[in-house]
């Protein structure tokens, strides 16, 4: 029974809505009101910055969290703020649910990189997977020049595929793993932090059958075979095993399709290249 109120709390967060009155905020009395703030509390108070401790800047967010509105938007105010305040703005607006969306949405477009990338982390563990959501972070990757921040967008979809697939939202699956596509490249030397992210992208997206398509099923093969990153590899290697659990058979049908298109291309350079060196006989 102790353990109850948490476990609603934990199923409201994998559907991606907070019930309309969390219970265990019920029984201590706290008002629902839009815009309200908790009984007994106040006014609403804000993060304290780098002279408080992280544990009363986290407890201060996840209070603001259960503020409604105006508790909200002092969490969005404080991810504006240094980086101690903003790490922990951004816990409470995970704890916020798919109320602070609104609010969120406009920072993936903030001048500040950090902003942008704690936004994306914030937005991808309170809402819930959905089409907007979704066309939110490809607007936002596409925009994107900081690599850092695309990788940071790629682990804040790393949350929404593994919900999505959950939750058997398919769609929302395919997205994620169309979005992380031109990421999909094995690297010669050295590790890539959005390679990497982009390769869990497809593994929480893929399910337990490996379901991803032929297009990623394709480039994790080449990974898994040229890249010199570990995890890049590992990931890749753990997709392609599901899938051919799921499907036995279907690596070596696509291996030996792409080993005929490599030889077929082979040929006509061959033959193009004859062609360019030798003369025309007239007649």
């Amino acid at each position: 029974e102790e353990v109850e109120p948490i476990l609603q709390d934990i199923r409201a967060w994998l559907r991606g809505h907070w019930l309309a009155q969390p219970s265990h905020e019920a029984d201590s009395g706290v008002a629902d009101a839009g815009g309200g703030d908790m009984e007994g509390t106040g006014s609403i108070v804000e993060i304290p910055g780098p002279e408080a401790s992280e544990v009363e800047r986290i407890a201060a967010a996840y209070t603001l969290a259960r503020q409604q509105l105006a508790g909200r938007q002092a969490l969005v105010r404080a991810l504006l703020r240094g980086e101690a305040e903003a790490r922990a703005a951004c816990y409470g607006l995970c704890a916020a649910g798919p109320q602070a969306m609104p609010l969120l949405l406009p920072l993936l477009q903030h001048d500040s990189p950090r902003v942008r990338c704690l936004s994306a982390i914030a937005l991808s563990e309170s809402s819930r997977p959905c089409a907007g959501l979704m066309d939110a972070f490809a607007s936002a990757l596409q925009a994107e020049k900081v690599p850092a921040v695309e990788a940071g967008i790629m682990q804040a979809l790393v949350s929404v595929a593994s919900r999505a697939r959950a939750l058997e939202e398919s769609d929302v699956c395919k997205r994620c793993v169309a979005l992380v596509l031109p990421y999909l490249r094995p690297v010669r030397s050295g590790c890539t932090w959005r390679g990497e992210s982009a390769c869990l992208v497809v593994l929480m997206a893929g399910g337990l059958h490996g379901d991803v398509g032929h297009e990623a099923t394709v480039a994790l093969m080449s990974i898994w075979e040229k890249t010199s990153d570990p995890y890049m590899a590992s990931f890749a290697e753990e997709v392609l095993q599901r899938i051919h659990r799921s499907i036995p058979g279907v690596l070596e049908e696509i291996q030996g399709d792409q080993e005929r298109r490599s030889c077929e291309k082979k040929l006509r350079l061959g033959c193009d290249q004859i062609a360019a060196h030798v003369p025309l006989v007239s007649e």
